[in-house]
């Protein structure tokens, strides 16, 4: 985990050199080689389940809020570090059965993405792709705490690391409107991780404001 906050450290440092040296050619607010910008979305998360017969997560709804720095290397491409606390819900459940458990979330994230951008009629259009890496702060399922351990054993663990995509469009004057999408690759489950997978995913729709 180290290695992975390292690399996105070094990413963001590079990100301001090539900032520094380049030119994005934009005018307006478009022209800032280095920006700021709040963020809020909904969004609707669950989980992907393997060998885990006769389960299903059913999606829930939760929200996130941040920001970001971006770094425009050129009018066409950019880099994006964020930083999001989320708050999420879902349901876990057997198919055969209306019984479900409540699933509740709450974290951090750090996305980066690599954007490539055009001007689009009075604004400009964007779109995003990149990694990220996640830490659970609380988590409860039905009440109960799933990074509490049992027997010395936890049933999730609290780290996640995947990759999203993002698609937006800013208006001339900083309003933005986008839509998202991430997946997780590591299996969120612990106690029983070599037995069965469960992978994080969210689909996610917000505005956000560069200043």
């Amino acid at each position: 985990m180290k290695k992975i906050i390292l690399t996105l450290a070094v990413i963001v440092g590079l990100g301001t050199l090539g900032v520094n040296a380049q030119d994005t050619g934009m005018t307006g607010r478009n022209d800032k080689k280095i920006s700021f910008g709040l963020k809020i979305d909904a969004n609707l998360s669950n989980h992907f389940l393997s060998d885990l017969n006769n389960v299903k997560s059913k999606l829930g709804f939760g929200v996130s809020a941040g920001g970001f720095v971006k770094f425009d290397f050129h009018k066409n491409f950019a880099l994006q570090p964020e930083i999001l606390v989320h708050y999420k819900t879902s349901k876990l459940g057997k198919k055969t059965t209306k019984e479900k458990l409540d699933f509740e979330y709450w974290g951090i994230e750090i996305p980066v993405y690599a954007m490539g951008q055009m001007d689009l009629w009075n604004g400009r259009g964007y779109v995003g792709l990149g990694p990220y890496v996640g830490l659970g702060l609380s988590s409860k399922l039905d009440d109960n705490d799933v990074y509490k351990e049992k027997g010395g054993e936890k049933f999730m663990q609290r780290w996640d690391l995947g990759a999203g995509i993002i698609v937006g469009y800013e208006f001339r004057f900083g309003l933005q409107i986008n839509a998202g999408y991430k997946m997780g690759f590591i299996n969120a489950l612990d106690a029983v991780k070599n037995d069965a997978k469960m992978h994080n995913q969210t689909i996610s729709l917000g505005v956000a404001y560069r200043f």
